[in-house]
């Protein structure tokens, strides 16, 4: 799992939007479920994969930090996105952690 700022200012409003993404490999066919936990609490909808034969895949979701009052101006916000594949195999992967200094 990977972020693609893992430190950075913004002005806040409208602050910044934080993409993770993920390589999900299959050993051959069939589906693969997964969703993505932030450490805000929330948590994305389970999404499904279908793989018609072995082979990656990349995943991203966004997270938009910074307009909707979770960091006031001057105030730094420490956050983190993880992937958990759900099926076949339940697997929670690490964390990609980022930081955002919220300027006026």
């Amino acid at each position: 799992t990977s972020v693609n700022n893992a430190g950075m200012s913004a002005a806040c409003p409208p602050g910044y939007t934080f993409v993770f993404s993920a390589t999900i490999t299959a050993n051959g066919p069939g589906n693969v479920t997964y969703d993505w936990e932030f450490s805000d609490g929330h948590k994305t909808d389970v999404q499904t994969l279908e793989y018609t034969a072995a082979g990656s895949k990349v995943v991203t979701a966004s997270w938009e930090v910074g307009n909707g009052g979770e960091i006031g101006v001057g105030e730094t916000y420490n956050g983190w996105a993880r992937i958990t594949i759900n099926d076949p195999n339940h697997q929670v992967f690490p964390r990609a952690s980022f930081n955002m200094a919220c300027t006026p």
